[in-house]
């Protein structure tokens, strides 16, 4: 998918989805011709003697849909969202730029391993080694 860009008739949003459905409201999405991103990223997992390599939603219970004008019915008809985020234009704008950063960082990870750090919390300093 190339960049991620405000259309004529349409808006981006969030749609929030029940638990751990997030990989089955994509396929619904890509089914009903609907454009949507499921940031997604990759987990090594060692059991016994193999590794086996996952991939989980980057934001868990989150779908980002492009909903074109008059089609919110058809979205929430699928099963697995529970709601559609209300969005403005200011905030669809700020969405849009942060879907595409998204993308870049996904894009990277595919060439090295990057390693999330959820302990980080804002304001605190860090040191980053390469």
């Amino acid at each position: 998918m190339a960049a991620f860009e405000k259309r004529e008739g349409s808006y981006w949003t969030a749609a929030h989805t029940k638990p751990r459905c997030e990989k089955q409201v994509a396929k619904q999405c890509s089914n009903l011709n609907i454009e949507h991103y499921l940031p997604l990223r990759k987990r090594n997992q060692r059991y016994q003697r193999r590794t086996v390599t996952t991939y989980l939603p980057m934001f868990p219970g989150y779908v980002f849909v492009e909903v074109p004008e008059g089609e919110e019915l058809r979205l929430r008809r699928i099963e697995r969202i529970v709601q559609l985020l209300p969005v403005n234009a200011v905030c669809e704008a700020r969405l849009i730029e942060d879907l595409n950063n998204i993308k870049q960082l996904e894009e990277a990870e595919l060439e090295q391993e990057i390693v999330v750090q959820p302990e980080l919390v804002p304001g605190q300093p860090v040191n980053i080694c390469s």
